[in-house]
């Protein structure tokens, strides 16, 4: 007998339909007289938390016993997963001798749901093979099957994945008790981790460098060259800088130039080659759907999850790699005919019997896991009528992505022309293609952030120079605006998690988080920006994530020099782990490693002075005029969330204002006084009488804010 352990029920019923036929269904898995074919829900086991493991963690308002620290945390099974864990346990013990198959998804997440049901069932099976499904379709799921090899070769596999689920329970779980009972008292708990904490801190730096971005005009200065009667372009190439600071300082160096005929210092031309891009990886697929159509990572994720689980038209979703083995392109070349959409692509690629690119093909000894995601060449067109519009759309990006790696790369010719006059030089530069290839086929860029302006976009023009010389007939100024940073969208976002080096400043700590692929993995980087939105550290506004007050405060509360919210933790975590896999590091040295973490951070922790109403949420109506920091409307007053400026609501009540509005404390905190008068009433008058208010910060005061009132002046004669 083989029993057969998938992560999903879907794919339970996937391998049984690829391997047997003619089996029951039971109470939680299928049969016959061969194999058993049963299921996790995912993660069955949980680890326990600390206050179920001793009364003492309880009470978040006790810091004596934090951080904690255990080398073996205790399973437990979920409670809507008891049933299905019931069954499998019955099985294993049912059938000791049988062989029992890990077919958990193809990951280290994977392999720690199998061992977890494993370790926590108490059976002891004699003969454990692993089968890594890189595609589910059934030719993938038979040859993952045929190839499946003893469970113990994947040990340190297992290993790194308890370290990750320890790591993140210790470092977590002590980091959120310790900044909830320093920032807030412990009347709010308060959610740290080593990989979401440095994701909000790049949002809320973001926050800060566009409202500290300051705007100043500059200007750029221009050649007009009238050459075989078109006219070109050419930019300044300023020695000093790339830009004039005044109008008045380029008129006059523009003066000293003057037009007429310039000398031809530099015209080169050659010829180029653009290869197709690389393919998707989970993560560059969310980008490219987030950008082009607005789906959320975790929509896009769930979406490639069902591709493959229920469709079979997609590989393995949560791949890291944007390549393919060369098993796999060999595969891909006999079966593209068989894909039902880009028919006229397809037959161009089938006509002239074209491989895929060399530069999408892993090397030899450099096959990983995964594939790239990549179709599964279902010729079967009734399958994809059953899609919604977004599976669809998604189904035919990596469709697409695919198929173009097959084209050629694209030709053309680069030219580059410097020109010189009175010492002055001007560049202009422009690309033609002679043979588009797959740029025929590919969407056009969704915007125009990292184009060069300076580059001719007119794919005809070319630059004919006679004798060396050409003929200025003008010079125009443009004037530039800086526009400040964009706020984050999921698809930035996710590139900067991916890729956060520019978040590091030593050469070596950039190299690292390189290696181990930036911050969060393919499968998680979607559901750390889930749990952002539903704890209230962030909150979405369109395309923006933005901040909020709570997430502003927790990152401005985190000393500095606490690793938990850099980067820079998350490349050394998952350098040991890494490490771990490879057997030169233990997971006891690495908890041992986090222990050492949650002590620094409760003695840094401890020096902070943090006020809990900092992380409530709330309305932030301007900057402060005196930090920078958040003017917010709270219950009783408008304050700001870093220093003492604030304003109370109902300073005026006893003159017959109820409260002072949002648009009057905003224009006191901006402008220091209102801009429409507003009627207080005094004891010696009977009548109200119409007055400015006026606001003054006055730090060395008793009562630094000042809030007063400004009569209106009447004019004479009146």
């Amino acid at each position: 007998m083989i029993i057969i352990l998938a992560e999903k029920p879907d794919m339970a019923r996937k391998i049984m339909s690829s391997l047997t036929n003619n089996c029951q269904k039971f109470d939680g898995y299928y049969s016959n007289k061969e194999y058993i074919f049963t299921y996790a829900l995912g993660h069955l086991t949980t680890l326990v938390m600390p206050d179920k493991l001793n009364c003492i963690y309880v009470n978040w308002g006790d810091i004596s016993q934090i951080p904690f620290h255990f080398e073996n945390i205790p399973l437990m099974i979920k409670d809507d997963a008891k049933d299905q864990f019931h069954n499998i346990k019955t099985l294993l013990y049912k059938f000791p001798n049988a062989e029992l198959v890990n077919a958990c998804d193809a990951d280290a997440e994977g392999e720690l749901i199998f061992r977890n049901i494993l370790q926590v069932s108490g059976a002891k099976p004699k003969n454990i093979t692993r089968m890594w499904i890189n595609s589910a379709t059934p030719e993938g799921i038979k040859q993952a099957f045929d190839q499946r090899k003893p469970s113990y070769l994947y040990d340190n596999i297992g290993k790194r994945a308890k370290g990750r689920s320890y790591g993140d329970y210790l470092i977590g779980l002590n980091a959120s008790r310790i900044a909830s009972y320093y920032f807030t008292q412990a009347k709010m708990k308060l959610s740290v981790g080593r990989v979401q904490t440095p994701t909000l801190k790049m949002i809320v730096d973001r926050e800060n460098e566009i409202a500290n971005f300051s705007s100043v005009e500059h200007f750029n200065l221009y050649a007009i060259v009238l050459n075989n009667g078109k006219s070109y372009k050419f930019k300044y190439l300023n020695k000093d800088k790339s830009y004039f600071d005044s109008h008045e300082e380029l008129v006059k160096f523009a003066r000293s130039v003057g037009i007429g005929t310039a000398d031809v210092i530099k015209n080169e031309l050659e010829n180029f080659k653009e290869d197709p891009p690389m393919l998707f990886s989970l993560s560059d697929l969310q980008i490219e759907m987030n950008k082009r159509h607005g789906m959320t990572a975790q929509e896009v994720l769930n979406i490639c999850q069902t591709l493959y689980e229920k469709y079979n038209l997609t590989t393995y979703p949560r791949t890291d790699e944007t390549r393919v083995s060369e098993e796999f392109a060999l595969l891909a070349k006999k079966k593209i005919k068989n894909l039902s959409i880009f028919k006229d692509a397809v037959n161009e690629i089938v006509a002239n019997n074209w491989s895929i690119s060399d530069k999408v093909l892993m090397d030899g000894g450099d096959v990983g896991s995964h594939e790239a995601l990549s179709p599964t060449f279902i010729s079967d067109e009734t399958v994809l009528l059953k899609l919604s519009q977004k599976e669809r759309t998604v189904y035919e990006a990596i469709t697409k992505r695919f198929i173009i790696s097959f084209y050629p790369s694209a030709e053309g010719q680069k030219q580059k022309v410097v020109i010189s006059k009175n010492d002055a030089e001007f560049s202009w530069s422009s690309k033609v293609y002679t043979n588009k290839s797959f740029l025929k086929i590919l969407d056009p860029e969704i915007n125009d952030e990292d184009k060069n302006e300076d580059i001719e976009p007119d794919a005809e023009i070319t630059l004919n120079v006679v004798d060396g010389k050409v003929q200025i007939t003008d010079l125009q100024a443009k004037k530039i605006k800086p526009k400040p940073p964009a706020h984050f969208s999921e698809a930035t976002l996710i590139a900067s998690m991916k890729n956060p080096s520019k978040y590091l400043d030593e050469e070596e700590d950039k190299k690292l988080i390189k290696k181990v692929e930036g911050i969060g993995t393919e499968a998680t980087r979607a559901g750390i920006i889930e749990n952002l939105k539903k704890i209230q550290f962030i909150e979405v506004k369109g395309k923006k994530i933005l901040p909020t007050q709570k997430g502003i405060s927790l990152i401005n509360s985190i000393p500095n020099n606490c690793m938990i919210k850099s980067v820079k933790m998350t490349a050394q975590f998952e350098s040991k782990l890494a490490q771990i896999e490879k057997g030169n590091y233990t997971v006891e040295e690495f908890l041992n490693d986090c222990k050492e973490s949650s002590i620094n951070f409760k003695n840094e922790c401890s020096k902070v002075v943090a006020k809990s109403e900092n992380f409530i949420n709330q309305k932030v109506i301007c900057k402060c005029p005196v930090c920078g920091g958040n003017v917010c409307d709270t219950k009783f007053s408008y304050r700001c969330n870093k220093c003492d400026v604030k304003i109370s609501k109902d300073r005026f009540k006893e003159y017959g204002k109820d409260n002072i509005t949002i648009k009057e404390a905003k224009e006191l905190f901006t402008a220091g006084k209102t801009k429409e008068p507003c009627k207080l009433t005094f004891k010696k008058n009977k009548e109200p009488v119409e007055c400015y208010l006026v606001y003054e910060h006055l730090p060395d005061s008793q009562y630094s804010n000042s809030l007063k009132f400004e009569f209106i002046k009447k004019k004479k004669g009146r």
